[in-house]
């Protein structure tokens, strides 16, 4: 009888302690001393999951989970402004930049690779795909078929076709071999 008071006295003083440091991290945030040592840390105005050192406001040191039928991560607080991912019950994941005018752009290493304007207009290798519905600054390699419908040159540059077999391939380099 007395070892199921007393563990019953330290489960509840347990609670009652981390009761404590979790309300006052979340109610208090201006407390010191700051609240460290545990999964949930207060630091400097900064909170910690899984770190003792926060070094932003929101500083997770772990996984992430979000679950729900359509798991959500929402960049902002505007609805007209905000930036979205979403992971769809189709299974695709959509990402969505739903500032008016505002483009999104995809990079690597401090450079964007990848640029879809709010018109829907997309620059590979450019931040600004102009007018055209694709641009590409660089080189390009195609492997399967490329239909060009409407071409216009001039092509600048050097242009290669191998096994052409269908339909007509005409270049007027004056003398060249075509």
């Amino acid at each position: 009888m007395n070892n199921k008071f007393l563990s019953i006295s330290l489960i509840f003083i347990s609670i009652l302690i981390s009761g404590f440091f979790i309300t006052h991290a979340f109610t208090t945030p201006t407390a010191n001393p700051p609240y460290t040592g545990g999964v949930i840390n207060y630091l400097d105005g900064k909170i910690g999951i899984g770190t003792a050192e926060p070094s932003t406001i929101l500083d997770v040191n772990g996984t992430i989970t979000i679950s729900s039928s359509i798991p959500t991560l929402t960049l902002g607080s505007n609805p007209n402004t905000y930036a979205y991912f979403q992971k769809y019950t189709d299974g695709n994941l959509y990402i969505y930049n739903k500032e008016i005018g505002k483009n999104l752009y995809l990079g690597t290493e401090n450079s964007t690779d990848l640029t879809i304007d709010y018109s829907g207009k997309v620059g590979i290798g450019t931040t600004d795909p102009g007018s055209y519905k694709l641009k590409v600054q660089g080189d390009a390699n195609i492997t399967g078929t490329l239909t060009a419908g409407g071409f216009t040159g001039p092509v600048s540059g050097t242009l290669s076709a191998a096994n052409v077999s269908a339909g007509s391939f005409g270049a007027n380099t004056g003398g060249g071999n075509y």
